[in-house]
């Protein structure tokens, strides 16, 4: 006697439900324990990003405080400020840090020109002046 479509809906009800069951558990769990990237982590992967895809453009340090570079430059005539922590990179930075102020190179994401960097752990935008 051949099955009708109400007994093929009952018979697989079952396997479906459990296949169900462990994908709907499967992707939980993937978003409870995937590796979550840290803030450092964060900022180191963005100035990797920067360094290596970034635009080549002129700058200017305008100011140093403690580890931390300001400076500025131009896109297309718009002026940007921008401040960089270099903490985390100090054996990279030529000389000292008070002499950093002047004319630099940096890089920055071309759709997003406010994402710059001069200094990366790959490229160095920073000249080695010496006062």
């Amino acid at each position: 006697m051949p099955f009708g479509l109400y007994e093929i809906l009952i018979n697989w009800s079952v396997p479906i439900g459990s296949a169900a069951t462990v994908i709907g558990l499967a992707a939980i769990a993937f978003f409870l324990l995937r590796r979550r990237v840290s803030p450092d982590e964060a900022e180191r992967l963005r100035r990797l990003n920067v360094g290596a895809h970034g635009r080549l453009l002129e700058g200017m340090v305008t100011d140093v405080h403690e580890n931390t570079v300001y400076f500025t430059y131009s896109v297309r005539g718009v002026e940007y400020q921008a401040a960089q922590d270099l903490s985390r990179l100090l054996d990279r930075v030529p000389g000292e840090m008070h002499t950093l102020i002047g004319p630099i190179t940096l890089k920055y994401i071309t759709n997003n020109p406010a994402n710059s960097v001069v200094l990366c752990e790959q490229w160095s935008g920073l000249r080695n002046a010496e006062r």
